[in-house]
Parts: C-alpha cells; structure tokens; sequence
C-alpha cells in the first residue's frame, strides 16, 4: 500500500492547543509567549553552608559560593532539615543525634581492679570488642558525654575516693585520654546526659546538682540546676531537647521509679515527668533511640538482677511500659546505642554476681529481645559507656 506525502500546505497554523508545530521559512521554531512557562528556580547561594534550620522546601537547592559545595534539601521538617552533599565535597548537613553510626566504647570499671582499658565495638557487624587506648587511671561509676569527635568522662570512682575529673579521649586515634577540667563536686554513680554542644552530669552520689560543660573548649563544669529526686546509679538517655535520668536508688537506698528530665536550651532544674514499670536500685541502665529513652537491668524490689528493658517516649510525658528482656538479669552495665539499637555490655550478672563481658544488643524500631553479639576485652563491671559516633 502506497504512503500519502503529506504538504506542508495541509498543517494548521500553530494557534491553539494540541496543533502540530509548523517550523517557520527559516526552518525555526516560531516565537511562542513564555508566560506559562513554569520555571526552575535557581539554587540558594550563600557563603555558608545550609543549616537543620534553613527550612526551605523539599528538593530545594543550596549552593556555598565560598568552598562550591552543593546541597539538596532532602527532608524538609521544619528545625530539623537534612540537606544531602551533591557535589565533589563530603558530610550532609543533619539534625545532631546522640546515637552512633559506626562505634560504641567502654571505659574503665571493674574486672580484677580498677581498669583503663577504652574499647570499640562496632555498630556495623556483630564481634568482639578491641583496645582503643586507656585512661590517665583506673576509674569506675563515671558518667558520659559525647561530642561529634571525643568521648568523655564526669566523675566516679578513683581508688576508694570520688572524683571530679572531667576527661576526654578521640573516637579515631588511640592516643590515651587527658584530664580537661573539673565538675563541681567530686562524685559518682551520676547520670551523663549529652548535648551537641555540652556535657552533663546529673545528680550522683545523691547530690541536688546538675553539672554542665563544653565540649567546644577544655574547661571546669557549672552548676546549673538540681534534681527532683536526687540519686545514684540510675539510667540515663538523651533526646535533641532534653537530658533524661530514670530509676536510680536514694539516700536511704530506697529505690526510685521516677523518670526526670532537663532542657538544653536553658540552664534548670530538671522535674518529674513519668514513671517507670518496675523500679530499679543498684545499677539500672539507660540509652535511647531518637524518640523513645530505654531503661534496663538493676534490682527489682525483691533484690533480683532483673532483665527488663522498658522504654518510654521522648515527644509526651507518659510512663514507661515493659517491652523487652536481656539476655540476662543484669546490674552495673554500660550502655550506648547506633541508629537501630541498644546496646548493654558487662554488668554483673547472677547466679553469683561475678562480672560479665557479654555485649548483647536490642532492636529500638521493634520490641524484641536482646541478643549477645561479642564480647569484651574483658569481663568487668561499673564501666562507663554511652558514647558513640
């Protein structure tokens, strides 16, 4: 069958919707109007980097005219943006998160005395923990902080005496750690609660006292507020907004329920939010994932090692519920968590309470039972943990 050439003569003008386009006598297309034209707009240039602020919309563009790094906003939630690296340079800007990705330590405690030791254990695949580098001395009921590159110690328990040490050591070098200031009272068994910028240690030894100190210097703790309940060996979690203390034991060795926390942004007292399920004395353990904190092991009220894990929620002020086990009943752990799990390594355990050098974790995106994963270096107990990067 034949094909019909069609003429040019035989096309419409290009006037309206759904017409054929007619080149004009210079084979061009003709001049068309642009004003319903939807067009891009260009990136936001500026001589900085965007910031969890910036709230600008999904998608959105930014382009650092100083260093030429560009950015795609690729969550849009207001105050908390994450901004995702596209060009030839490295790091998305984020919201600043106390879990880890790659490493969770332990430091100090006690195996046959008083140990130095500072161990890795990795986040990424399960296994054995190994030596980093050791403290200036053996130290144990320390609490912890972290800053994005260094990991540090409040207080605890050096010899027979409290201590008011404030130290630090790297997450990537094992150069041993140094001694950078002081909390305002020697003292031990506080719960470390973590900023992005500061440090806290909270209670301890049953104290009213709030310490805080910054990581961006080497420099001496303030007191900025005291507790609800003062306490000893209680959990301790961190969310964005607010440190959190749960559980612990008094000074008359009655053992707490309540679940406390204090704000970052301004300096306070912390007040009585929740309770716990099961009140825990004795070395109760505690971490969080971005919304719920965890809290776990101790003494129960019959003076068992329990292996309850209990969570409660960051975003309302409602108690915990029991939503898990350890592997074991478990006292005197340390604890830290990556971006999926909890972790809890050593600890005394029953039936005799010697120490342990399990590292068991737990899913924090569902409510199942912890599993061992590796071991430490060393069994040991009274460590400090809660670091993580």
């Amino acid at each position: 069958m034949a094909i019909t050439k069609i003429d040019i003569t035989m096309l419409e003008d290009v006037t309206g919707a759904n017409n054929l386009v007619k080149l004009d006598a210079n084979a061009k297309i003709p001049a068309t109007s642009g004003a319903n034209l939807s067009v891009k707009p260009g990136p936001t240039k500026s001589a900085s980097d965007p910031a969890i602020d910036s709230n600008k919309a999904l998608g959105a563009e930014w382009l650092n005219t100083t260093d030429g790094e560009m950015f795609i906003c690729t969550d849009a939630t207001a105050g908390a943006n994450i901004w995702t690296n596209v060009g030839a340079g490295s790091g998305d800007i984020e919201p600043w998160a106390y879990q880890g990705t790659q490493y969770g330590f332990a430091s100090g405690g006690y195996g046959n005395a008083q140990e130095t030791h500072i161990e890795k254990f990795s986040f990424t695949s399960d296994g054995n923990s190994t030596d980093l580098a050791d403290l200036l001395t053996g130290r144990i009921y320390a609490a912890s902080s972290k800053s994005t590159t260094h990991g540090y110690l409040a207080g605890g328990d050096i010899g027979n005496y409290s201590t008011n040490v404030i130290s630090k050591f790297a997450f990537v070098s094992t150069v041993n750690a140094t001694d950078v200031g002081d909390i305002t009272t020697a003292r031990g068994s506080g719960g470390g609660t973590t900023s992005q910028t500061h440090g806290y240690m909270v209670s301890g030894s049953d104290l009213d006292k709030i310490d805080k100190w910054a990581h961006a210097s080497d420099g001496n703790a303030t007191l900025i507020g005291g507790v609800y309940e003062p306490r000893a060996e209680c959990g301790s979690h961190s969310s964005s907004t607010h440190g959190y203390i749960s559980g612990g034991q008094d000074a008359s060795n009655n053992f707490l329920n309540s679940i406390e926390k204090h704000p970052f942004a301004t300096d306070s007292d912390s007040v009585d939010v929740a309770n716990l399920v099961t009140s825990t004395y004795r070395g109760g353990m505690g971490t969080g994932s971005l919304t719920y904190g965890y809290h776990f092991g101790g003494f129960d009220a019959s003076a068992a090692r329990t292996d309850q894990i209990q969570k409660f929620p960051y975003a309302s002020d409602t108690n915990a519920t029991d939503i898990a086990n350890l592997t074991v009943g478990s006292r005197d752990g340390a604890a830290s968590a990556s971006s999926s799990y909890g972790y809890k390594y050593g600890g005394d355990v029953p039936p005799s309470g010697g120490a342990t050098n399990v590292i068991e974790k737990f899913s924090t995106t569902s409510d199942a039972n912890a599993t061992d994963v590796g071991d430490l270096i060393e069994a040991r107990y009274a460590m400090c943990g809660g670091h993580g990067y």
